[in-house]
């Protein structure tokens, strides 16, 4: 499975006024100037409307745990971070939209197409509200190919800036995208940075 077919599983786009995937943004100050795609928004939903699977998701491993409201993913209503019987956590995990929390699928990596599907004992969860868009994205897509996913916890501050993604061993994204421009942005840097530059994001999955 590649993992463009694997995205288009997973994604519903946003018409916020803030994403297209066919707009370029154009940065300035080189040479040649580079275009840059404007960052896309994306809801993940893992799910068809019949509220089984999509087909290009992969259940590799099945559970059964209980849930409650997602810590990472906390601005998607259908969102949970679930406990398994052996005591494993997986956040974020998706409930199919307008069903009963019977059955959740969940991702660690929305490009991948592979899933946990969780049998639901319990949902302790609040009513699902609206989709928001405040709070972070729990994982980014870099232009530069890196892929990022929202950090729990405690985690070190650099420049008065968190943690709060993490793309790989000693790669890591400080404080909360820039959304001032249609491409955003967000600072990168290692675990103990000297300094710390800024890189575009390509895409940002709620």
């Amino acid at each position: 499975m590649t993992r463009r077919r694997a995205r288009a599983a997973v994604r519903a786009v946003v018409g916020l006024g803030l994403c297209c995937a066919s707009c370029t943004a154009t940065v300035t100050g080189s040479p040649s100037a580079v275009a840059l795609p404007k960052t896309e928004v994306v809801v993940a939903n893992p799910f068809t409307a019949a509220g089984e699977p999509a087909a290009d998701v992969t259940v590799v491993e099945q559970a059964v745990g209980s849930c409650q409201d997602s810590n990472l993913a906390s601005g998607n209503p259908q969102a949970r971070r679930c406990f398994t019987e052996d005591s494993s956590v997986l956040d974020p995990c998706f409930l199919p939209a307008g069903r009963l929390a019977e059955r959740a699928l969940c991702l660690s990596d929305p490009t991948a197409g592979e899933a946990v599907e969780l049998r639901v004992t319990d949902d302790s969860a609040l009513p699902p509200g609206e989709h928001s868009y405040d709070g972070d994205p729990w994982f980014l897509e870099l232009v530069n190919g890196l892929e990022c996913q929202l950090l729990g916890g405690a985690t070190v501050v650099f420049q008065g800036l968190r943690m709060n993604y993490a793309c790989g061993p000693d790669r890591y994204l400080y404080g909360s995208p820039d959304r001032q421009q249609d491409t955003w942005t967000i600072r990168y840097g290692s675990e103990a940075p000297a300094e710390l530059t800024s890189v575009p994001v390509r895409t940002a999955w709620f």
